[in-house]
């Protein structure tokens, strides 16, 4: 997993800020800044980015095992970890035209959210990945900003999601007897 900096994680609106910036002064890149797109994220879609069903993670807590039972916690660790990366890495290719790098990162977005339940951000990763086959990056960009503003609240979402996963037993039998000195 990605580590996080010294004293925790970064706050999910910084993250989505910094991904959102421009990384280089460069004049031949178009820089996908959230300040400077306000027109285009207020665009509209006929889907809701952070519509998600639980019923996915449910289906794989049947696979989980007693003495296991955070496997749902380390999917959606996991999921977490390697969203932030193609998040970023869908705006470099915004920024640099990279039609290829951003079917790959959005296709990529697209399997890992369906498989989670998160059936927003796999539609707007299916219409990001359509934008970069049809070399449409002008329509990709404002769908690419309202996901990256969503993710705060989509991150919430799963994270919410994880703490439920922890089983509800009394670990201090567990612990007394690991502690206890065999004879």
């Amino acid at each position: 997993l990605i580590s996080a900096p010294a004293g925790g994680r970064t706050p999910a609106s910084k993250q989505v800020n910094d991904f959102c910036k421009r990384s280089d002064d460069s004049a031949a890149a178009a820089p996908v800044n959230l300040e400077n797109e306000a027109g285009h994220a207020t665009a509209s879609y006929d889907f809701v980015f952070d519509d998600f069903d639980p019923k996915m993670l449910d289906s794989y807590r049947a696979f989980g095992q007693a003495d296991e039972p955070d496997f749902v916690s380390e999917i959606i660790d996991l999921f977490i970890a390697t969203t932030l990366p193609h998040l970023t890495e869908m705006r470099l290719a915004l920024e640099q035209s990279d039609h290829a790098l951003l079917e790959h990162h959005a296709h990529a977005l697209r399997g890992g959210s369906a498989s989670i339940g998160l059936r927003g951000v796999a539609e707007a990763a299916k219409r990001l990945e359509h934008f970069a086959q049809s070399k449409d990056l002008d329509s990709a960009r404002p769908l690419f900003i309202a996901l990256a503003k969503a993710w705060a609240g989509i991150e919430a979402t799963l994270k919410s999601e994880r703490s439920q996963c922890l089983p509800d037993v009394d670990v201090l039998p567990r612990v007394e007897s690991i502690a206890r000195p065999t004879a």
